[in-house]
């Protein structure tokens, strides 16, 4: 490795330290009580995660993300879609346990009517729900997901998925 090499590298890990530095220090420096805190809060987690940093810096504040988040002055479109994106991230991270519990979280904001208009994007977060159900520990209730409005109402349209979630319940 020569010397410019070791400069480049060095750099990029400056700069990747220098971001992620300036995110917090805003996230820190922003009251509780506004929604920017939860865009800071989703460019950290999306930051490190593309870094592959997010289990050693901050797992546990997505996870707990339900609780942080509640003084964020958050739209219904705004939680949901937060909760949504950092279910994709725990997902991503193999802690379905976190990432069911966000997925559940952000289908039981949404109504009727506003499943009715997001048709394809509701099935596949069904589809990521009941995923990540089975693939966690924790989950033993699959009742619960059936009891959800964005569920009740796609369930005709997921024939084979809900097929499924009845034999398992069956086998409860």
């Amino acid at each position: 490795m020569n010397l410019i090499n070791i400069i480049d590298v060095n750099v990029d890990i400056f700069n990747v330290f220098f971001f992620l530095y300036s995110l917090l220090n805003l996230y820190l420096v922003l009251g509780t009580k506004t929604s920017l805190k939860s865009i800071v809060f989703l460019q950290m987690v999306k930051f490190l995660n593309q870094h592959k940093q997010l289990k050693a810096v901050m797992i546990r504040q997505v996870q707990d993300l339900i609780k942080l988040s509640v003084e964020w002055n958050l739209t219904k479109e705004e939680r949901h879609n937060l909760y949504y994106e950092c279910a994709e991230v725990l997902q991503d991270e193999g802690d379905y346990t976190g990432a069911f519990n966000l997925y559940y979280q952000a289908l039981k904001i949404i109504d009727s009517e506003q499943s009715k208009t997001l048709k394809k994007d509701i099935q596949k977060k069904i589809e990521a729900l009941v995923a990540n159900a089975i693939k966690s520990p924790a989950v033993v209730n699959f009742e619960e997901i059936l009891n959800l409005d964005t569920v009740k109402d796609a369930k005709k349209k997921q024939v084979v998925l809900f097929t499924l979630l009845d034999n398992l319940l069956k086998k409860d």
